[in-house]
């Protein structure tokens, strides 16, 4: 099961949406998880790209629609993309996230559109998910530092 709300309208939709959605619980929280690992500079820089890219890739979505792509090929882009950071360069990290989020946001209005209230209720909700990432990512790397965890 993809997403656990129906409607885009209303922002406790969007509010709801990465919580019962199984794709953007993942996909948020993997994106602040590998934000974490990143240096202080490119951390923020990472985010921020993320969120606004879902929101740029859900302005192009009407766009990227008319050439007939499948929503679910979409889909398939934006974890593919995410999933890539964990062997990319620091350098390309920003930009793979950045990726994962626009095809993600193109998912969304490929898939039945998106209002004004759901992109609200939505990022308020990322962010909050972003953040759980971040934080569990700097325990991790934190532990690791510490050796709790060996590297193979």
């Amino acid at each position: 099961v993809a997403h656990g709300t129906e409607g885009h309208g209303h922002w406790h939709e969007g509010w709801m949406h990465p919580w019962l959605g199984l794709d953007h619980g993942l996909l948020i929280l993997a994106a602040g998880f590998l934000s974490a690992m990143l240096p202080a500079r490119e951390r923020v820089l990472a985010m921020s790209a993320f969120v606004v890219s879902i929101g740029l890739g859900a302005w192009l979505g009407p766009v990227v629609g008319a050439f007939g792509l499948s929503m679910w090929f979409l889909l398939a882009l934006s974890l593919l993309a995410i999933g890539m950071v964990t062997r990319a360069a620091r350098a390309s990290a920003v930009s793979l996230l950045a990726l994962g989020g626009c095809f993600h946001g193109a998912w969304h209005t490929v898939a039945g559109g998106w209002a004004p209230g759901f992109g609200l209720g939505l990022s308020l909700a990322m962010a909050v998910a972003l953040g759980i990432g971040w934080a569990l990512g700097r325990r991790v790397q934190t532990r690791i530092a510490m050796g709790a965890y060996r590297l193979a």
